[in-house]
């Protein structure tokens, strides 16, 4: 959601531009607009200024913008990435984390808000707390450097055929609906039901 800061997209591109120059093999496939409504980032311009555009790739636009990418091809595209780089400032829950880990591919998110709780398989990185005047809460604005340690931790984990799909996997596995609706949902539903019989 390429739209305000939350998604920490500049942090993660700047992370990415010191990896590559490394590891120029890398490619970087954004799930985004590349710029998106008011206030946004421009992700191409972004780009061009890191000298990375050759390695950043994009959904088509049209299919994107209108919501038109099915959850079998979101399903291919999280197969066919190594890892998930969410690394926001702050998440109400963060789906795309167990999404990814539902497919086996491990993630890579900030250490605060739900993110902390959802990386079953893959590396949590550090912030700095930033007053967000909008929802009066602290958010966590990650650290580029620790983006890039975490980037260089599952380039090696692939190289060495290591990184963890299958505890990712199992991982994403306690958040199935049907698991989380027998264990959490039944029984409040339960207990409004009775004080409601009363």
């Amino acid at each position: 959601m390429n739209r305000g800061r939350r998604k920490a997209l500049d942090q993660q591109l700047l992370a990415f531009a010191r990896f590559h120059a490394r590891h120029p093999d890398s490619l970087l496939a954004l799930h985004t607009a590349p710029l998106g409504p008011a206030p946004s980032t421009n992700l191409h311009g972004l780009a061009a200024r890191l000298g990375i555009s050759g390695a950043v790739s994009f959904p088509e636009g049209y299919l994107y913008d209108t919501g038109q990418i099915t959850q079998e091809q979101m399903a291919a595209w999280y197969n066919g990435i190594d890892v998930l780089s969410l690394c926001s400032y702050g998440e109400g829950f963060g789906v795309p984390l167990i999404e990814a880990q539902a497919c086996g591919t491990p993630v890579i998110c900030t250490d605060g808000s739900a993110m902390s709780e959802l990386c079953g398989a893959g590396w949590v990185v550090s912030g700095t707390p930033d007053w967000e005047d909008g929802h009066g809460a602290w958010w966590k604005r990650p650290d580029a450097s620790d983006i890039e340690q975490a980037y260089e931790a599952a380039y090696q984990a692939w190289k060495n055929d290591q990184l963890p799909g299958k505890q990712a996997a199992d991982f994403a596995r306690l958040y199935d609906a049907d698991r989380v609706f027998e264990l959490s949902w039944k029984p409040v539903l339960d207990q409004i039901t009775e004080r409601q019989c009363r």
